[in-house]
């Protein structure tokens, strides 16, 4: 039997707004949001070179930018 991968893209600021919105009412969200950078973490390392890095990269600062636009800063 052979299986296929399905390739899934997620829109990167409906994303990060989802991820943000989550955060608060004692929701987890920190917490898994500490594991996701500890995981990401190795993706930044100068060896670690790719195109996957751009996109690593605009999910960061697209998370910052939602941030600041919630807390109004």
């Amino acid at each position: 039997m052979r299986m296929s991968a399905k390739k899934c893209t997620y829109f990167v600021p409906d994303s990060t707004e989802w991820i943000v919105s989550m955060i608060g009412n004692g929701s987890s969200c920190l917490q898994y949001l500490q594991d996701l950078f500890v995981a990401m973490k190795n993706f930044y390392h100068p060896l670690n070179t790719g195109a996957f890095q751009e996109d690593l990269i605009k999910f960061v600062l697209k998370l910052a930018e939602q941030f600041v636009n919630r807390v109004h800063l």
